[in-house]
């Protein structure tokens, strides 16, 4: 599930290829176009939100093909 809210707020500052979406644990900056990545979790969107204007990105990793 996706925090609009928040993914909103990157919107307006421009960062239009990172997701704040909800996990087990909080919320979890994810980039729309890698299927395997890992990131991590937030109290709050709003501190999601902070951390990519901070400079906070996913961490893309390879795939299992061949």
């Amino acid at each position: 599930m996706i925090y609009q809210r928040a993914t909103l707020a990157l919107r307006e500052a421009g960062i239009d290829d990172i997701v704040i979406c909800k996990l087990l644990y909080g919320a979890s900056p994810q980039h729309l176009r890698w299927e395997r990545q890992t990131s991590q979790c937030f109290r709050t969107p709003a501190e999601a939100v902070l951390a990519v204007l901070a400079g906070f990105r996913p961490i893309r990793l390879p795939s299992e093909e061949g």
